[in-house]
Order: C-alpha cells, then sequence, then structure tokens
C-alpha cells in the first residue's frame, strides 16, 4: 500500500489504491444491533498487508444537541 487509507471514504481509497497490481478485497461491517446507520462507507482498517480493506458506515449527517452544563 503506497498511500493511508484509513478513514478515507471507501471510494476514494480505492482510487487511491488504483495503481496497485494487487487484488483488494473489501469487507463491509456493521453494528450487530438495531438498525444499520445508512451513510458514507469509510475504510476502517487494512489487513493482510493492504490487501484486504474494512468498511463500515458512518452517518453523513449528525443531529445537533444542545447540551446543557451543569
Amino acid at each position: 500500500m503506497t498511500r493511508p487509507v484509513l478513514g478515507l471514504p471507501l471510494e476514494d481509497a480505492l482510487a487511491a489504491l488504483a495503481a496497485d497490481p494487487r487484488q483488494i478485497t473489501i469487507t463491509e461491517i456493521s453494528a450487530p444491533r438495531g438498525e444499520a446507520p445508512r451513510g458514507t462507507l469509510r475504510v476502517v482498517a487494512v489487513r493482510d498487508d493492504g490487501s484486504t480493506l474494512v468498511a463500515a458506515r458512518f452517518p453523513d449527517h449528525i443531529a445537533e444537541e444542545i447540551i446543557e452544563e451543569n
């Protein structure tokens, strides 16, 4: 792997690795409970010396919350 891809959207990570001659395998993971959040797939881990990317979905929008200070 010639460039760090952790945290990148999956499409951007694949584009960055396009020159790599190895076959890249993608594993998608999600939380075991509740509904899987929809959003952008981002690279959360790189395994097998860079030939496997692990991706998880992250919401595109974060809800605004008011935090009250005590």
